[in-house]
C-alpha cells in the first residue's frame, strides 16, 4: 500500500500501520520515496531479523547533515531519553542501536500489535518533546519517537550496516559510503 506523506509523516505512518494490521501480513516495511533500494534489500533485512533475533530492523542510510553525511545510527546518550550520539562512521556488520530512521525500516506485526494493546490507541509514530541537556525541550522526530516507544516495550532495534540504501538529497543520491569520505561542504561536494 502506498501513502504519500508530504509533511504529515507521523499521521500517514500511523494510517499505514492501522491499515496493515487489518490484514494478516507478518512484516510492515516502510520505505520513503527518496530512498534507492537494491533488488535484494527486503531479503537482506528479513535475513538480518532472523539472524539477530530482532523484530525491528533498518537498512543503513546516509543522513545529510549541515556539514557532512552521517549514518542513521543513533546510540543512547547520557543526557537522557531522546538524546542520541551519532557516529561519523559505521561498522561493517549489523549493530543494535538506540534508534534509527524509518526511511527503510522493517517491523514485525507483533511489535505494532503489542504497542497498540498497551498504549490503547493507534498512534505508533509521533513527534515527541524531551528535556535536553540544557533543560530546554527538544523535539524527536516521528521515527526516533517510534524507536523510543518500542524500546519501552523491550524491543531491540538493529541496523543492518551491510544493507546499504541510497538517499536522494541535494540533487544527487547519497550512499552510506559517502559518510566515509573526508569532508563535505554545504553543497555536497568534497572540499
Amino acid at each position: 500500500m502506498l501513502f504519500r506523506s508530504g509533511k504529515g509523516y507521523a499521521r500517514n505512518r500511523n494510517l499505514a500501520v492501522a491499515d496493515f494490521l487489518r490484514h494478516d501480513h507478518e512484516w510492515a516495511w516502510f520505505v520513503d520515496a527518496d530512498q534507492v533500494l537494491r533488488p535484494d534489500t527486503l531479503d537482506r533485512l528479513l535475513d538480518c531479523a532472523v539472524a539477530h533475533d530482532s523484530l525491528i530492523v533498518g537498512a543503513l542510510i546516509a543522513i545529510i547533515g549541515p556539514d557532512r553525511p552521517i549514518p542513521n545510527l543513533y546510540f543512547d546518550n547520557e543526557a537522557g531519553p531522546g538524546r542520541f550520539t551519532t557516529p561519523l562512521d559505521y561498522p561493517d556488520h549489523p549493530v543494535a542501536v538506540g534508534a534509527t530512521g524509518a526511511g527503510c525500516l522493517l517491523i514485525h506485526r507483533s511489535v505494532l500489535e503489542k504497542m497498540r494493546a498497551e498504549q490503547g490507541h493507534d498512534h505508533w509514530f509521533g513527534d515527541t518533546l524531551h528535556p535536553g541537556a540544557d533543560g530546554e525541550l527538544c523535539q524527536t522526530g516521528e521515527d526516533l519517537s517510534f524507536c523510543l516507544a518500542a524500546r519501552k516495550h523491550r524491543y531491540r532495534i538493529v541496523v543492518d550496516c551491510t544493507t546499504h540504501v541510497g538517499h536522494h538529497k541535494d540533487n544527487r543520491v547519497w550512499w552510506p559510503e559517502d559518510c566515509r569520505r573526508p569532508f563535505y561542504g554545504p553543497a555536497g561536494e568534497v572540499a
